[in-house]
């Protein structure tokens, strides 16, 4: 990994982790956030970890916190997650 990709991984990690610290009492702000580390990314080419990937909305990229604006189950060894705000699922293999 260069030294650009580092450098975008941890500004992404940054940004995420402010976006769950403000979602509580700002959720605008944190979705605000997951579009700028998702920038970032897609500007140096970096694919973005699983765990980094599972907590925001590919379709319309907002955060997603379980219980609040998302709904979390499991489906046939498949983990559902629905975001209550575009109301669609994204779907992950477990196991």
């Amino acid at each position: 990994m260069t030294d650009e990709k580092k450098l975008a991984l941890e500004r992404v990690k940054i940004l995420l982790r402010e976006a769950e610290d403000v979602f509580s009492h700002s959720p605008q702000r944190s979705h605000h956030y997951v579009q700028q580390a998702r920038r970032i990314a897609m500007k140096v080419r970096l694919k973005l970890p699983r765990t980094l990937r599972r907590q925001f909305c590919k379709h319309c990229l907002h955060y997603l916190k379980p219980g609040v604006n998302a709904r979390v189950r499991t489906r046939n060894k498949m983990l559902v997650v629905y975001c209550h705000h575009c109301k669609r699922f994204q779907r992950f293999v477990l196991g």
